[in-house]
């Protein structure tokens, strides 16, 4: 591991304030944004949007700071400089240093840049291929320079780091042997896990001998939850540990070992133990967990699925947000989050959270066989919140999806024909409950089903309402 890499790292990211004057939709918007052009290395469109978010907030020094980053990983270092240095002048409160560090970036290496900058803006006037091949080559080797830069001191910035790493990656690979390693350490120390686990398995296909890759590559994909992998890669470490046979490197394989026994393939022990009431016993393992490898999100969460379970919704909701910063890309924090919110009554963060569950289940990595009960249960448990605030047309549009993964849903089909029901459509509603019947005519949804295919009988009057109580219940 490169000593640049081990070092205290200053992560902007988690650290991102934005002003007052900005709502918390703009705010939420503005990180989305940062977050997506540090793992995509997609800088003009986050420049366009800045800019477009600065034309309704010009004075605002965080949009202005994003702007500066944006035109920073464009190389417009000048636009860039003078951004920044606003934002600076301004104040970004909790984002200060960054942008003053920035500003010290670029004027020690003024030169430098400078001549980056005028490389790259020769590129689009359409050089001959021999010539374009020169520039890149030359951009690359100055790239690498700017990362040993930011690098040698004793804290880093990754929203300055990954735009030279990016723009290696994409362009000139082979300027900086190692980069895929490099990027995968730096977007993990800025929580970056999905982009994170991408790279770190490019690096260990390069480098599948290097226990320490394999650790920190175990460690990444604990925090986006899949446990399965981390074992087998944690137990990969272990053993090219002990096959250095050195006494430092056996301590590690030990500390290795220790950290995958206590990591359950998927947690069900943990799980089983909080269904049953064993809060105790539980927290125990989850705290013996943490002290092994405290960056454990799964571990967190469940710690706030206990405090729910014995009422402590507060706390409950500290651990659920702790575990959303540990690893923003797993589902299940959004899930619980989501929840808490509709405790709360605040259905737009709920929703939103309910959106966020959805996107994640998508891109992860399964977790487990269960994973699509997982998400089939989740659904519900909001199909029953819309349900009950009279949201039919949500219910219909959640049971939807439910029935995408598992058309034999019959809790699913059952919510949908009552939603349809309430939206005046007795027809599909019928038709609906006459499916739930079909599916498994022994089940208690099934038994409610006839019922309601006897009311509906026998009561053909549509200004006749029965309340239709929904199966699904938390």
């Amino acid at each position: 591991m490169k000593k640049a890499v081990i070092m205290t790292v200053i992560c902007s990211l988690s650290l991102m304030s934005v002003p007052d004057a900005l709502s918390s939709d703009m705010r939420g918007e503005v990180r989305k944004i940062e977050l997506g052009m540090m793992e995509t290395g997609d800088y003009s469109e986050a420049a366009l949007r800045f800019a477009g978010i600065l034309a309704e907030k010009p004075d605002d020094p965080s949009v202005l700071l994003a702007l500066g980053l944006a035109e920073y990983g464009l190389m417009d270092y000048r636009n860039a400089r003078d951004h920044i240095a606003l934002a600076a002048d301004l104040g970004v409160r909790e984002r200060d240093d960054l942008a003053r560090y920035a500003l010290s970036v670029i004027d020690a290496n003024r030169e430098l840049l400078d001549g980056m900058e005028a490389l790259n803006a020769s590129l689009p006037k359409g050089p001959s291929p021999d010539r374009r091949e020169e520039i890149i080559s030359s951009l690359g080797a100055d790239h690498v320079r700017m990362v040993a830069e930011l690098l040698r001191g004793d804290q880093y910035y990754p929203a300055l780091v990954t735009a030279h790493i990016n723009w290696i990656k994409l362009y000139s690979p082979e300027a900086y042997p190692g980069i895929e390693r490099l990027s995968a350490e730096i977007k993990f120390s800025a929580m970056l896990y999905a982009s994170a686990v991408k790279d770190f398995e490019k690096a260990a296909e390069d480098d599948p001998l290097d226990p320490e890759l394999l650790r920190s590559y175990g460690d990444c994909l604990t925090a986006i939850g899949d446990l399965d992998k981390a074992g087998e890669v944690y137990g990969k470490a272990a053993e090219l540990y002990r096959a250095a046979g050195g006494k430092a490197e056996i301590a590690k394989a030990e500390n290795v070992e220790r950290i995958r026994a206590a990591l359950p393939r998927t947690y069900k022990e943990v799980s089983d133990l909080i269904d049953k009431g064993h809060y105790s016993e539980a927290e125990a393992h989850l705290r013996r967990r943490l002290s092994l490898n405290g960056a454990d999100p799964i571990a967190v969460l469940q710690l706030g699925v206990i405090r729910w379970k014995q009422g402590k919704r507060n706390e409950a909701m500290r651990f659920f947000s702790r575990a959303a910063a540990m690893a923003p890309d797993h589902p299940m924090v959004h899930f619980y989050l989501g929840k808490g919110y509709v405790f709360a009554n605040d259905m737009k963060r709920a929703e939103n959270e309910l959106r966020l569950f959805e996107e994640k289940m998508k891109r992860i990595p399964v977790l487990d066989e269960g994973t699509g009960e997982i998400y089939v249960s989740a659904m519900l448990y909001f199909s029953h919140i819309y349900s009950t605030r009279k949201e039919y047309g949500k219910v219909l549009e959640v049971s939807k999806k439910v029935l995408e993964v598992n058309p034999l849903s019959q809790d699913a089909l059952y919510n949908m024909a009552i939603a349809n029901y309430y939206l005046h459509k007795p027809s599909a509603a019928y038709e609906g409950l006459r499916e739930v019947v079909e599916v498994d005519p022994d089940s208690d949804t099934a038994k409610m089903a006839e019922y309601c295919i006897e009311y509906l009988r026998s009561n053909p009057d549509p200004r006749v309402r029965k309340d239709f109580s929904f199966i699904y219940r938390d």
